[in-house]
């Protein structure tokens, strides 16, 4: 007996169905996943890059804001976190870092000791972008060794510097960088600058030898090096500033034996300091009241100290407090910039009353009594 089946074309119909309506949906995911998702997160990381860029780009404020008053604090979100959709793969996040490195050193005639030259680099780091590092240097703003803006270095008769002292470091994720900052130096003087740096950052000397070549100041340039000379007429105008050490490892202690003390002015003269006694500066120039006295106290201690600064000014109708963290240099160095208030009344003082904290816990107390004997042109007979 002969059995013939035969085929239910009504229940073959749905299963093809399904299996093409799945293979046009995988296939469309397939689409989504390769052309769709890169352009949606490229655009993404394309505002969260304008973004840092924009909080990056304000270092050069936020300098001269801590050293005007003691601190600041720059806030960077540096993580970059991916949205997520249904049936489709993307990463969870991308972490950018701003670098903090020691590119070189600064001497200058105005100043008793070398100063280290820092460079703070932002460095992208996207999955689908691909963004050049950006650094600033002394107030300037750089890409791939190209001038992108920010602070002139040298500009209508003025040179600019933004002084930024701290250990090397990497800082990532959503960074809060805390800057603190003392005082800034002014000047009007004629003055040498030696600036040198180390391999990698030559680029930084053209730039500067190409500056100052068209302002006229005829710099000495070598490959890792520029010498310079300013006019007299040149109003040198500096901001220091500094950041707290944020290392886990703490070093073994050390004890901070110190050399003498001494409180130098910018014309040079020196005064030492006593650890608890009292020294008084008369700020009366003849027939005027100094309008920007500037001063260092200058010291030697242990290499690559972080010294903890804490001043109180007592200017007799209140009190001015600072607290910020400084550094010595590589050969144990200490310089720290002091400027007084300036008086605002004739026969006047400032008491500045300056304790100076060391790693190992011990401290220096000085006192430091700013005479003010006149006022503008008054003269005190």
């Amino acid at each position: 007996m002969r059995i013939i089946r035969s085929i239910n074309n009504h229940a073959v119909s749905p299963v093809l169905g399904l299996v093409l309506a799945f293979a046009i949906i995988v296939g469309g995911i397939g689409v989504v996943q390769q052309f769709f998702v890169p352009v949606w997160l490229k655009n993404e990381e394309s505002m969260h890059y304008f973004e840092v860029k924009k909080e990056f780009e304000k270092l050069d404020e936020k300098i001269i804001e801590a050293a005007n008053y003691g601190s600041s604090v720059l806030n960077v979100y540096l993580d970059t976190n991916y949205p997520k959709y249904p049936f489709l793969i993307t990463p969870s996040k991308a972490s950018s870092s701003i670098k903090i490195e020691r590119i070189g050193e600064m001497e200058s005639s105005l100043l008793s000791r070398k100063i280290n030259i820092t460079a703070f680099v932002l460095e992208p780091r996207y999955h689908y972008m691909n963004v050049p590092p950006e650094t600033m240097i002394l107030g300037e703003y750089f890409s791939g060794g190209s001038d992108i803006g920010g602070m002139d270095l040298y500009q209508n008769g003025k040179m600019t510097l933004l002084i930024f002292e701290s250990d090397e470091k990497t800082i990532s994720g959503n960074a809060k960088l805390v800057l603190d900052g003392f005082g800034e130096y002014r000047v009007k003087s004629d003055a040498w600058f030696n600036i040198s740096v180390k391999e990698g950052y030559e680029w930084y000397i053209e730039h500067l030898a190409s500056v100052l070549s068209e302002k006229g100041l005829s710099p000495t340039v070598g490959d890792k090096w520029i010498n310079f000379t300013v006019s007299p007429d040149t109003e040198i105008l500096m901001y220091f500033a500094g950041s707290e050490l944020n290392n886990s490892n703490e070093p073994a202690p050390v004890k901070y034996t110190l050399g003498s003390f001494n409180l130098t002015d910018s014309d040079g003269s020196s005064t030492t300091l006593s650890d608890g006694s009292a020294v008084t500066v008369d700020l009366t120039s003849t027939g005027d009241l100094k309008s920007s006295p500037s001063f260092y106290i200058t010291g030697t201690t242990v290499p690559n100290a972080a010294i903890k600064v804490n001043i109180t000014y007592d200017t007799g109708e209140g009190t001015i407090s600072q607290s910020f963290t400084w550094y010595s240099d590589s050969n144990g160095v200490f310089q720290l910039p002091i400027v007084p208030p300036t008086a605002h009344e004739a026969n006047s003082n400032t008491i500045a009353n300056i304790r100076l904290t060391f790693p190992d816990g011990s401290t220096t107390d000085y006192t430091i009594n700013f005479v003010f004997k006149n006022k503008g042109h008054e003269r005190d007979d």
